[in-house]
């Protein structure tokens, strides 16, 4: 029980730094995007399928702050890896996004522990109806390794 403490406390503090946004940066083009995310992650020797679960926050257009929680179960030999990131995020045209973060992966298997995590990404949201498609790539640098993780991510934006 105690090795799954310090990712659980990490995974609601960010829950709580995403979700307690302070009123003040909130104005008229404030969103939240929660939505999940479907695609694969390469290490330098494998690819497995990742899926997650997203928050975005927009708090005017050209920022904001969010978190990602993913799962790529046989990454690592079987044994599976879990990513927590917390992200800001940064829009220089309305559809095109940037990001950077931090946050921890968690090793499984016969030796479980974690590692720090910082990741760069960049997505684009293609609008269709009422939900958002948005291609991504990100680079997770994870103890001086790069694992790559490119998708599609689904959201479904309201104010």
């Amino acid at each position: 029980m105690k090795q799954y403490l310090p990712t659980t406390i990490f995974t609601l503090a960010v829950l709580i730094i995403v979700l307690g946004v302070p009123p003040a940066l909130a104005n008229q083009s404030d969103t939240h995007i929660p939505g999940m995310f479907i695609g694969y992650t390469t290490t330098k020797d494998e690819t497995h399928f990742t899926l997650g679960v997203e928050y975005t926050y927009k708090f005017d257009d050209h920022w904001g702050v969010g978190a990602v929680y993913e799962e790529t179960e046989d990454m690592h030999h079987g044994d599976g890896i879990k990513v927590a990131v917390a992200s800001l995020f940064y829009y220089p045209v309305h559809d095109l996004k940037f990001g950077v973060g931090i946050g921890h992966e968690k090793f499984g298997g016969k030796d479980p522990h974690s590692e720090r995590v910082y990741r760069l990404s960049v997505a684009y949201d293609i609008h269709v109806a009422k939900i958002e498609i948005e291609p991504l790539f990100a680079i997770d640098i994870v103890d001086g390794q790069a694992d790559y993780v490119l998708g599609v991510g689904l959201a479904w934006p309201f104010e």
